[in-house]
């Protein structure tokens, strides 16, 4: 993780072996959240935890994060959305045939 121009460094994972690389990831008032391939969740500065992905059953892999205001939600390919915190399940794609692979999630709330 590198920060540029007003943006501050809350640390990283640069010296950690990951199992699967980094796919998303979110910012906070003064922090941020990474998301793994695999589901793993890392916080960072006043981010917080509130759980990951990883051993729930994932067919596809994470492919992206998005934060909400107490929580935040997790994309696989497959369309399946894995919540945690206080994110909502708004549900999920999860067992509709995709022409393509799902590539990222936002949340517009």
């Amino acid at each position: 993780m590198f920060a540029f121009g007003d943006a501050a460094f809350h640390g990283s994972l640069g010296a950690v072996p990951l199992v699967q690389p980094i796919v998303g990831g979110a910012g906070t008032a003064a922090g941020y959240l990474l998301a793994a391939a695999d589901g793993g969740v890392f916080a960072f500065g006043d981010a917080v935890f509130q759980g990951s992905a990883v051993g729930t059953g994932l067919v596809a892999p994470v492919v992206g994060m998005a934060i909400t205001d107490g929580g935040y939600r997790l994309a696989a390919a497959d369309g399946s959305i894995r919540s945690f915190g206080t994110a909502g399940d708004m549900g999920s794609l999860t067992g509709v045939p995709l022409a393509r692979p799902v590539v990222a999630i936002a949340d517009l709330g």
